[in-house]
């Protein structure tokens, strides 16, 4: 019996959930959506955050398309990695309580 997945992508499959991290509170995830033919396509500037009963609280429109997040453990600062044009990563911080928008599910 054979235990593996095996996953295929084609150009137009869309990228989803990049990156998560969770505090005491609040679960984080890095959202791209991007279709895998697109530049950059596992980078990502949605956040949506989540109770830990799975409920959405908000969602974060950052200034900039990162790879990889974490929040410090008070919720106030979020961390990311990003590149910039020659490709050196660098780590960026945003002030949670900027950018922020009510999330509306779509059903």
């Amino acid at each position: 019996m054979n235990n593996s997945i095996s996953i295929s992508y084609n150009p137009e499959s869309r990228w989803g959930y990049q990156d998560i991290t969770v505090t005491e509170k609040y679960i984080y995830a890095l959202y791209s959506g991007k279709e895998k033919a697109e530049d950059r396509f596992y980078f990502g500037d949605q956040v949506l955050v989540f109770n830990w009963k799975g409920k959405p609280i908000v969602q974060f429109n950052l200034d900039n398309e990162v790879s990889n997040i974490t929040v410090d453990a008070s919720d106030q600062t979020l961390y990311a990695l990003t590149r910039d044009d020659k490709e050196e990563t660098l780590i960026m911080t945003f002030q949670i309580g900027t950018n922020l928008h009510p999330y509306v599910s779509k059903k």
